[in-house]
């Protein structure tokens, strides 16, 4: 995700991977401001590390593009 997004704006994408990681900047952000109880900090700490564990679990799609396969498809069918 290369631009900064609400967590509304993410999820009307439709995408789940980019809401996930809108929530994941959320949560670091209110764990990160020192104006959040600490109660809530905690909560916000245990729902990143479902967050994180989420996001691990779903393929970066950055990370699988412009390889060989996608190289050859496109001199194939540009």
């Amino acid at each position: 995700m290369t631009t900064k997004k609400t967590v509304s704006d993410a999820v009307s994408t439709n995408d789940y991977r980019v809401s996930l990681v809108a929530l994941r900047d959320r949560l670091a952000q209110d764990i990160d401001n020192p104006e959040t109880p600490a109660a809530v900090r905690a909560q916000c700490a245990k729902q990143l590390q479902s967050v994180l564990a989420d996001i691990q679990a779903i393929p970066d799609p950055a990370k699988f593009a412009d390889t060989e396969l996608d190289k050859l498809l496109e001199e194939v069918a540009p």
